[in-house]
């Protein structure tokens, strides 16, 4: 059997393996609807718990109206409360409608090629940082004037414990002396 056709049958079996959704979990389009919030607020939400709380975010399959079974992730009702109030509390909070970067502020691309690193793996130690009561300084989000994220840059701070977190502190002091330069 080839390499192809092995991986479509894990996925299947995995998929088939998928139990049906549990009362009172959404996806995210079902969040949008009854939260009335867009699907970025609501990740972004989503993203804040997540590392803490894995088991209020599984995979469930459903089927369509065709009968064509799919797989799609659900949040706990758990999770839309804490949802909701995240909302609530970030509704009046301005957003930065500048396209400028703070000083010293990265986007990950930018650092993984600094830390020589992959962007998934910036990412990663990026998210494991967005529940710490210093988070609302480390990230600067970045909009258009229609509200669209442009991008996610990270504060020098941040940028210190993402270099020490992958263990590339020596590839962040090497591009700091030329920068300096």
């Amino acid at each position: 059997m080839n390499e192809v056709v092995k991986n479509f049958t894990t996925i299947k079996i995995e998929k088939n393996s998928l139990s049906e959704k549990e009362p009172g979990w959404e996806s995210i389009a079902s969040l949008r609807f009854t939260l009335k919030a867009s699907t970025l607020k609501i990740k972004e939400a989503i993203e804040i718990y997540r590392l803490e709380h894995p088991e209020w975010c599984k995979m469930f399959k459903f089927t369509d109206k065709l009968g064509r079974t799919h797989s799609a992730e659900y949040y706990s009702p758990q999770l839309k409360e804490l949802i909701r109030e995240y909302l609530i509390k970030n509704k009046n909070k301005n957003k930065e409608k500048n396209s400028e970067k703070k000083p010293g502020f990265k986007n990950c691309s930018e650092l993984a090629q600094i830390l020589k690193t992959s962007y998934v793996k910036v990412k990663e130690s990026a998210n494991k940082h967005r529940a710490s009561e210093n988070a609302n300084e480390f990230f600067q989000k970045l909009y258009t004037d229609n509200k669209v994220l442009l991008s996610e840059n990270y504060s020098p701070e941040l940028i210190e414990l993402i270099a020490k977190d992958l263990g590339r502190e020596e590839e962040l002091r090497i591009y700091r002396e030329k920068e300096y330069e």
